[in-house]
C-alpha cells in the first residue's frame, strides 16, 4: 500500500527505468493521485484450493490516511492529491462488488479510521492497518470486518489463515504474529 509517508521515496518507483518488476510487486492506492501516474487503486488475486468448490477472488484495496497539515504543502509540491479514504472506500467497494468474493483494505491509518471503515462498509471482510505508533493490537471483529494490524518496522510477520467448510465457504480463521528476531535467519 502506498501512503503519504512513502511519497518522498516512492515517486522514483514510477519511473519507467526503475528496477521495480510489476509482476513481483504492486503499489496500491485508491485515494492518492498524481497527474501522469497510473497508481492501481486495487488488485484482485484468485485463490484455488482443494476444499474450495470454486476459485476465491480476493480484492486488495490500498488506502491512506489524509496527510497531516504540516505535510500537505510538501506533498502538494510533488503533485500528489488525496481523496477522503472513507468516501474512496465506499466508491471502490461499489466498483468491485461483482468482481471479488473477499474484500480487503490494506492501509496506513489510525485505529479510529479503521473502525469507521469497518462500520461504514458492510461488504468489507478484512482490514490490515498500520499507523506510525506501531502498536500491534489483537485482531478484532468490527461490523463484518476482521481488523488486523501490521507491526512496526517489520518486527513481526503476520499470518492469517482462513478455513473453509464442506461447502467451500469460509467458516473460521486463525491469526498469529511471528517475531522476526535472531532465531529467524536473514534472507
Amino acid at each position: 500500500n502506498l501512503a503519504y509517508r512513502d511519497l518522498k521515496y516512492a515517486e522514483r518507483l514510477f519511473d519507467t527505468k526503475a528496477a521495480l518488476k510489476p509482476e513481483k510487486s504492486t503499489l496500491l492506492s485508491a485515494n492518492i493521485k498524481k497527474s501522469g501516474l497510473n497508481i492501481a487503486p486495487y488488485t484482485i488475486k484468485t485463490l484455488t484450493a482443494k476444499r474450495l468448490k470454486k476459485p476465491l477472488r480476493i480484492a486488495f484495496i490500498g488506502l491512506s490516511e489524509l496527510p497531516p497539515a504540516d505535510k500537505k504543502e510538501a506533498i502538494a509540491k510533488q503533485g500528489f492529491t488525496f481523496d477522503d479514504p472513507l468516501e474512496t472506500a465506499k466508491n471502490t467497494l461499489a466498483e468491485i462488488k461483482d468482481k471479488a468474493d473477499i474484500n480487503v483494505i490494506v492501509g496506513y491509518f489510525k485505529p479510529g479510521t479503521a473502525n469507521k471503515l469497518a462500520t461504514q462498509n458492510n461488504e468489507l471482510d478484512l482490514i490490515i492497518a498500520y499507523d506510525e505508533r506501531g502498536f500491534v493490537h489483537d485482531p478484532k471483529q468490527v461490523n463484518n470486518a476482521l481488523l488486523l494490524y501490521a507491526s512496526h518496522q517489520s518486527k513481526y510477520l503476520g499470518e492469517l489463515r482462513f478455513y473453509a467448510d464442506a461447502r467451500g465457504e469460509i467458516e473460521n480463521f486463525t491469526s498469529r504474529y511471528v517475531e522476526l528476531d535472531s532465531v529467524i535467519p536473514d534472507d
